[in-house]
């Protein structure tokens, strides 16, 4: 089973479809976050931790991953890719989301997805770390683009 926590509904980027920016930008208190944990029936539970904010501007994210793995859950988290430590993913990530809906950085500024190129950097830096490729799980927005070659 997957439960999904939404710990922030801060974001960096300004995507035209994200209704998240329409929300109040605030982060989940670790205290909440801690009792959500306890209120879940087993441990195991796979814990996507995402929503309509980027989860790592989340200040006490580290800690959220901390007790998260220290309880017994499996972390998952989708990323727009702005911030990817390595460290973090490396140690506490089966697999980890990285949200990208076009290759092309000129649409991807249009649609508020800025700095592509910073993302793709970002992506390269866990993989030459040893994270392995195929835990990483691209997820896209199909919004009307047209798919390349």
């Amino acid at each position: 089973m997957l439960v999904q926590i939404e710990v922030t509904t801060v974001c960096n980027y300004s995507c035209f479809y994200c209704c998240g920016r329409d929300m109040a930008q605030q982060h989940m208190p670790l205290e909440r976050f801690e009792r959500i944990l306890d209120a879940l029936p087993e441990p195991g539970l796979t814990i996507n931790l995402q929503g309509e904010g980027e989860p790592f501007l989340h200040p006490q994210f580290d800690e959220i991953l901390r007790i998260t793995d220290e309880r017994g859950f499996r972390p998952y988290a989708i990323t727009n890719g702005t911030r990817l430590p390595p460290e973090l993913i490396k140690r506490y990530f089966p697999a980890l989301g990285i949200s990208i809906d076009t290759l092309d950085a000129a649409l991807a500024e249009r649609i508020g997805r800025v700095n592509l190129p910073k993302v793709l950097r970002n992506l390269e830096r866990p993989l030459a770390e040893g994270y392995p490729p195929e835990r990483i799980v691209v997820h896209t927005v199909q919004f009307g683009q047209k798919p390349s070659g």
